[in-house]
């Protein structure tokens, strides 16, 4: 009860002085949410604002009620230590009264996990610009929701915070973004808020002909994702090498609209994109041991993330195996169940060996042998470690790995395990401050 009070207090406290330096320091604000993509999304955003103004962002997934007052600030978590958060405060209080250099823009991602969340937040906090990623049929984070519907309409509230003719970035591909669309309309009309739109299919900034960049001659690996840019009447090359997913080019594109929507030089944006990198643990393709390719994709799991990265590593061209490693999928309710049997299934198309971590992973085993997919082709764990252990003897040159579980599972400890150059663990995987490698 102590610790539920101490952590009441310290956010309050918090809230208070962000709200103070927003005052004070008045920074353009974009406003990142959706159930899936929006930390990419918030990172590409800030990539390509960063090139162009002083921009802050939400560091790693600092998206709640007391993650945005410390990126606000500027401040790391502390975790469990008293001490820690005291100083934040401390830090707080100097950013308020005494003069600083402060960032024009700040990139934030807002994240609910229940409801009230958003409310919570925009009661304090109001963008100039606000992006919706994807509302997909089950969503991360479902739990406490009784509907996807409800997911949508907990996310809109932060569509619906905008500022007076402030900017809407929405993702045309989505179905249920365009029902929030409809629904907010008469509202943004109001509010004089303009409406951009990002997407493959459609929208006022447009890819095409996206492929995976082949590798150079000796080179077994894609050297990342081709695109062309549309706008207006207009079409510009583009190419990424640190992504290889059409997921990671939405992002772009929506960071893009930002740029658009500001009327920045597109051949500087697009110059400035190319150097983009998705943060640790999302669809990042890093060199395994053995001459193999590791898709680490262990920040999170959802059924939608999921699908997505299974279509990747069908895309991508091996001479080995296509190996998947998936854990547990959390907070889905009442949908565990079916959800992880639907991966289970979806693998079972793409995989040439399937490995499942954790007690409700034991559903995707299930329904891929079900699918026939044959138990030869199996391994279940309880442990991240064992499964690092396994493929250190079991890996092939030419083989891909695909890790993907929600991130209580700690599925980064496997990558860990095979990754090709273990030194620069804290640089490329996820979840690797003291905090986290303490649990």
């Amino acid at each position: 009860m102590f610790k539920s009070f101490f952590r009441k207090i310290i956010s309050t406290l918090l809230r208070w002085e962000a709200r103070l330096v927003l005052i004070k320091y008045r920074p353009k604000i974009v406003a990142v949410t959706g159930s899936v993509g929006k930390t990419t999304t918030k990172d590409a955003v800030y990539h390509l604002l960063n090139h162009f103004y002083p921009t802050g962002r939400s560091q790693k997934s600092y998206n709640s009620d007391l993650g945005l007052p410390l990126t606000i600030l500027g401040c790391d978590s502390a975790g469990r230590r008293p001490a820690g958060w005291i100083k934040n405060l401390l830090e707080g209080l100097v950013l308020v009264f005494w003069p600083n250099h402060y960032p024009k823009w700040l990139v934030l991602e807002v994240g609910a996990d229940r409801p009230g969340d958003i409310a919570s937040i925009i009661a304090w906090l109001r963008p100039d610009m606000a992006i919706l990623t994807a509302l997909p049929e089950v969503p991360a984070h479902i739990e406490f929701f009784a509907t996807a519907e409800a997911v949508a309409r907990e996310k809109s509230f932060l569509l619906a915070a905008i500022k007076k003719k402030g900017i809407a970035i929405l993702n045309h591909d989505d179905e249920r973004i365009a029902g929030v669309k409809k629904s907010l309309a008469n509202h943004w009309a109001e509010r004089q808020i303009r409406i951009l739109s990002y997407g493959f299919g459609g929208g006022d900034v447009r890819a095409s002909h996206d492929h995976l960049i082949a590798g150079a001659d000796g080179e077994m690996w894609p050297r990342g994702l081709s695109f062309k840019i549309n706008y207006g009447s207009n079409s510009i090359p583009l190419s990424i090498p640190a992504i290889l997913a059409r997921e990671q080019a939405q992002a772009v594109l929506a960071a893009l609209a930002v740029g658009q929507a500001l009327e920045l030089s597109w051949l500087k944006m697009t110059e400035a994109m190319t150097t983009f990198v998705p943060p640790p643990g999302r669809l990042r393709s890093l060199p395994g041991i053995k001459n193999t390719l590791l898709i680490d994709d262990t920040y999170n799991s959802s059924p939608a993330a999921l699908v997505a990265a299974l279509e990747l590593v069908k895309k991508i061209p091996v001479t080995g195996r296509r190996i998947v490693v998936l854990g547990d999928m959390l907070e889905l309710g009442t949908q565990t169940m079916a959800a992880h049997r639907a991966a289970g299934v979806a693998a079972a198309a793409v995989a040439d060996f399937l490995i499942t971590v954790g007690p409700r992973a034991k559903f995707i085993a299930e329904a891929a042998d079900k699918k026939r997919f044959g138990k030869r082709k199996m391994k279940h764990f309880d442990e991240p470690n064992e499964v690092g252990q396994f493929l250190q003897n079991f890996l092939q040159p030419g083989d891909l790995v695909l890790f993907k579980a929600s991130q209580a599972v700690r599925l980064e400890r496997a990558v860990l395990e095979v990754m090709a150059e273990p030194a620069r663990r804290a640089e490329l995987l996820v979840r690797q401050d003291r905090d986290w490698l303490n649990r």
